[in-house]
């Protein structure tokens, strides 16, 4: 498994805190239309990865758009690391 997919796999668990996530999801499937994050799910989600890969997202970083997909969100975290 690659780094990238273990993100997938893990972003799905976290997510499936707050939501029914199906396991199929695919990494760029719309998070916000698909009803998947939400907005305590999303400030959960952002203490979440700044903790399991500390990082610290600013203001500039918490644009929707980076939270679109898993893949954006891989993006903004594997730039940040």
């Amino acid at each position: 498994m690659t780094n990238e997919q273990v993100f997938y796999k893990d972003l799905q668990i976290f997510l499936g805190q707050f939501n029914n996530i199906p396991n199929n999801l695919s990494p760029e499937q719309d998070l916000f239309v698909g009803g998947w994050l939400q907005s305590l799910a999303l400030v959960s989600l952002v203490v979440h990865l700044e903790q399991q890969f500390s990082v610290q997202l600013n203001e500039n970083d918490l644009h929707e758009d980076n939270f679109r997909n898993m893949k954006c969100i891989f993006n903004l975290i594997s730039h940040k690391i």
